[in-house]
């Protein structure tokens, strides 16, 4: 779903990096919960995706950084305990191909994938899910549809899908 860039956190030349993506893990008409409103998880990383000004294009040059959903998810599994009812315990217990790293990506993780989203195949619902946390009340809900735009929505409401991804 996405492949690191010169741009990235933690890109090498000498060696490939990205994401891989899942398929839509919630069934098409149906959504998740992010977690429990009024917790705050420390969840918060990985929604900056901008990096440095480029004077010549005369906008910010957008990096990725891998890897950030993975603690967030470790956060939120923390506080919100064990169980596949919420976004990030969904992700988690995912175990496609056989593997068993899954996690709920981070915003700038999704914003990245969803710069690729032609290449992923099915596209089920309008919003997923990211990692990241806004505060007690909200998490960040990335734009996979038409219409919308991101923004940070109620944790106990219903009103995203999950797509789990691992780093190779």
């Amino acid at each position: 779903a996405y492949i690191l860039n010169a741009n990235d956190i933690g890109y090498d030349p000498n060696q490939q990096h990205g994401l891989i993506i899942s398929g839509d893990l919630t069934a098409s008409n149906t959504d998740i919960i992010w977690g429990v409103k009024n917790v705050v998880t420390g969840a918060n990383a990985g929604l900056d995706v901008l990096g440095a000004w480029d004077p010549v294009n005369t906008s910010y040059i957008e990096y990725l950084q891998l890897g950030v959903g993975i603690n967030n998810t470790n956060l939120i599994i923390a506080s919100e305990g064990s169980g596949s009812s919420y976004a990030a315990g969904l992700a988690r217990s995912y175990n496609g191909g056989g593997y068993t790293n899954w996690y709920l990506p981070s915003y700038s993780e999704l914003n990245g994938i969803r710069r690729n989203k032609s290449y992923i195949g099915t596209i089920n619902r309008t919003f997923y899910w990211s990692s990241t946390e806004s505060d007690d009340l909200a998490a960040w809900r990335v734009v996979f549809g038409n219409t919308g735009w991101d923004d940070a929505y109620d944790k106990n409401f219903p009103n995203a899908g999950v797509r789990a991804v691992r780093v190779f």
